[in-house]
């Protein structure tokens, strides 16, 4: 297998240090019951990955979805912009056989993609799009191997050039030495042939001697400057542009890990099989498994996107991942668990981290499940009359300071007369029983057969502030602590709409960086461009948007 142009390992205690691999997460259809992106266009994508480059001054994209035709093309297109790849084939909730076969095909379309990526590399700078990047450090570190190399092979060749004049010089001074003494001194032959045989005899060993020693000292020079050009080329940048991620939390989305035919029963109540253990043999098995089958079909190196409490073999893969969100549940560990992360010698990378926007997010405790969103009114949003919206209930017992207390289902219905929402004379009582049943005569009623307008939260606030601040001090975590670099969750979300009525915002409950459709970049976004470019939000300097 072609030799994999790993990082450094990560040093025992090194904090501080300026993350190599900036990354956003960007799904290009992720699919769990339905598809996460329903429309897919190449040129919106291509747009969305030149932003992801020049104004969130990402290195890295972290590409995800189900559909490997959306991947290549967001792949290749990634690459030529410049920005280094990470690829996340998720055939989410089916057995490991399947998944393994699906994986199989996607190695190989990396392979493609890595293979091509390499050839064109050079090719770089005929781009129509601006912000061609040279990669000066790279180049310095190829002619530092060059000239190494060269030196140390000169190295052994002057050794063994000064020892076969040192012998000949001393066969000549020796053979002198014998004549002389044989002419001068008859009687004593057989002493100067011994003398000038022992005089050979250790010129000999002196010139082996030395030519042992600089051979040992040309590979020694040889070996130093490789792994010191190595150093030099991960530093700067000159890795492999493509990573391929095996699996993402395999427990939760894998069948046959934790107990449940869908992700829904898998992760409702998983704290007992967990501590129990169930997961960790299968687990292992489907790991090593798929590590074979992406390392026969892929050349360069891998990792998988893990869950805190899964205990991975990392001697497997190329990097650790961790998917890593810091909130209520996790705060009280987090660090403790990079800390675990970091002992395993290899670069850690936060394969996904993030907060959503809307106030009291990070003392929500379904935070990665369903945060404020009614799930099942998004999956049936399509179907007339139904409206996506937020749960109603929840957010009283989050938000703090009760700055406003959710009023009850039937109180916080639009009221006859607003102006949003006229009615026809109708009380403001639902008809048939059915609170989110639209009313005769309502101005916003969908056509028949066409989708209710989506609908979030009565008493939801919005706080993008939240987000940003949680994700800068992240970030700043991650640099304190010597990770080696993150991926922010995530650049958009088609499905969570925003709007200025708060009552069909669902972006709010989001981790995007943009809003959708409007792509207005979300103040996250600029905290996320401050701390990639080296700006005020790095190393936990307070973050204020400008």
């Amino acid at each position: 297998m072609t030799q994999v142009n790993r990082r450094p390992k990560q040093r025992e205690g090194s904090r501080n240090a300026l993350m190599q691999i900036r990354g956003v997460l960007y799904d290009t259809g992720r699919h769990l019951g339905f598809n996460w992106r329903p429309h897919f266009d190449r040129a919106e994508t291509r747009q969305d990955l030149i932003t992801i480059r020049d104004d969130l001054h990402a290195n890295t994209v972290k590409l995800c979805g189900r559909d490997l035709d959306r991947l290549t093309m967001a792949a290749e297109d990634a690459l030529d912009l410049g920005l280094d790849v990470w690829l996340s084939p998720e055939l989410w909730n089916h057995t490991p056989q399947r998944t393994l076969a699906y994986l199989a095909e996607a190695a190989r379309r990396a392979e493609a993609i890595r293979t091509a990526a390499a050839a064109t590399r050079t090719s770089a700078a005929t781009r129509t799009e601006p912000a061609t990047r040279t990669d000066p450090a790279t180049r310095d570190a190829d002619t530092l191997r060059t000239a190494a190399a060269r030196d140390a092979q000169a190295t052994p060749t002057a050794a063994t050039r000064d020892a076969d004049t040192a012998r000949t010089t001393a066969n000549r001074d020796a053979d002198t030495l014998r004549t002389a003494t044989t002419r001068d001194a008859e009687t004593t032959p057989t002493a100067a042939t011994r003398d000038a045989d022992t005089l050979r005899t250790a010129t000999t060993r002196d010139a082996e001697t030395a030519r042992t020693a600089a051979n040992r000292d040309a590979d020694t020079a040889r070996t130093a400057a490789t792994r010191d050009t190595d150093t030099i080329r991960a530093a700067a940048g000159g890795r492999e542009r493509v990573v391929l991620s095996v699996a993402t939390e395999a427990s939760f989305f894998l069948r046959g890990i934790l107990p449940g035919r869908t992700f829904a029963a898998r992760t409702k109540n998983p704290a007992a099989a967990i501590r129990a253990g169930r997961h960790a043999e299968p687990l292992a098995a489907f790991l090593a498994a798929a590590a074979a089958t992406a390392r026969r079909e892929f050349q360069g190196p891998i990792s998988y996107a893990s869950l805190p409490f899964e205990r991975v073999d990392w001697g497997m893969f190329d990097f650790v991942g961790v998917d890593h969100y810091r909130y209520v549940t996790s705060e009280p560990h987090y660090e403790r668990i990079l800390e675990r992360c970091l002992r395993h010698g290899k670069p850690l990378v936060i394969t996904e981290f993030g907060m959503r926007a809307y106030r009291g997010a990070e003392l929500d405790p379904d935070l990665l499940t369903t945060g404020l969103i009614s799930w099942p009114t998004v999956a049936l949003r399509r179907v007339p009359f139904v409206r996506p919206r937020l749960q109603r209930g929840k957010l009283a017992r989050l938000q703090t300071g009760n700055a406003a207390r959710l009023q009850s289902d039937e109180a916080a219905r639009p009221q006859s007369g607003m102006a949003d929402r006229p009615q026809s004379g109708m009380a403001d009582r639902p008809q048939s029983g059915n609170a989110d049943r639209p009313q005769t005569g309502e101005a916003d009623r969908p056509q028949r057969g066409k989708a209710a307008r989506p609908q979030a939260g009565e008493a939801a606030l919005r706080d993008e502030a939240l987000q940003a601040r949680r994700i800068a001090e992240d970030l700043a975590i991650f640099e304190r602590m010597g990770v080696a670099g993150a991926m922010v969750t995530q650049f958009d979300e088609p499905l969570f709409t925003h709007d200025a009525d708060p009552r069909f915002d669902l972006d709010m409950s989001g981790f995007s960086l943009v809003t959708t459709p409007q792509r207005k970049k979300k103040e996250a976004f600029h905290a996320v461009a401050h701390h990639y470019a080296g700006g005020p939000g790095r190393l936990g300097v307070p973050f204020s948007q400008p």
